[in-house]
């Protein structure tokens, strides 16, 4: 039985290139992460995990926390942090940019999407109707 290797490896590659480019972090936001990851308990087993929440006036909200990986999950890896999202998250937030900023008027993490049909000043977006389950 003759196995095509090239053609095996081509949806690992696929996995691969979308695991490195599915999010993007700034410079600023990885260490900012890394340094609130530090203090956490149990660092070593947490990742950040970038989240969709229904809600907010423009109908969807970010959410950023540090937790185990979980069975769904694409794990990317940024400078040494390691990034989780949930698949079924993924095309929504596929090219999603995050940064950290500090500044006079607004100190934090901000996000800009390329799927965000509107915005407002709070940082919800509205893209519900690509969420799955809504």
């Amino acid at each position: 039985m003759f196995i095509n290797k090239e053609r095996l490896s081509a949806p690992m590659k696929a996995q691969t290139q979308l695991q490195k480019d599915l999010i993007v972090l700034t410079p600023q936001a990885i260490i900012k992460a890394k340094s609130f990851l530090a203090q956490e308990k149990n660092a070593k087993d947490h990742g950040l995990r970038v989240a969709l929440n229904p809600g907010g006036c423009a109908g969807t909200k970010y959410a950023l926390f540090f937790d185990k990986q979980q069975k769904n999950d694409i794990v990317m890896q940024k400078q040494g942090l390691k990034v989780l999202v949930n698949r079924d998250h993924a095309e929504v937030l596929e090219g999603l940019e995050i940064d950290y900023v500090e500044g006079l008027q607004q100190t934090g993490f901000t996000f800009s999407n390329p799927h965000a049909k509107h915005s407002c000043g709070c940082g919800n977006w509205g893209v519900k109707r690509l969420l799955k389950n809504q």
